[in-house]
């Protein structure tokens, strides 16, 4: 599990940016851990479902879609893997002293 405090949610919308890793708590008491948040939408056997516009978001409480499967709070977990790949080009963001050097 995430190590952060959970965040109360209050239905209006995706509080994280997209890629955001999180453990989820939702309206029917169920937690869902280290979940990726993104645009991708699954059914309950974990088939992914197609883009549509009639998608709804578990995000939003007013948007049509089903309760139980609704974002009550969520927490920000360590994501170790991201943290991993900018570690490895961390490098080449930081400017050499050859390359800040003045003429």
């Amino acid at each position: 599990m995430g190590k952060g405090d959970w965040i109360e949610h209050d239905g209006k919308g995706r509080p994280v940016p997209l890629g955001t890793l999180c453990d989820l708590r939702l309206i029917n008491g169920e937690v869902a851990e280290r979940v990726r948040i993104g645009p991708t939408s699954f059914t309950n056997d974990g088939t992914i479902i197609p883009a549509s516009k009639f998608q709804w978001s578990g995000w939003r409480y007013d948007d049509g879609g089903p309760m139980a499967p609704k974002i009550k709070a969520y927490r920000l977990c360590k994501d170790e893997e991201r943290e991993r790949s900018v570690a490895k080009f961390r490098h080449l963001l930081t400017p050499s002293e050859r390359e800040t050097a003045h003429d």
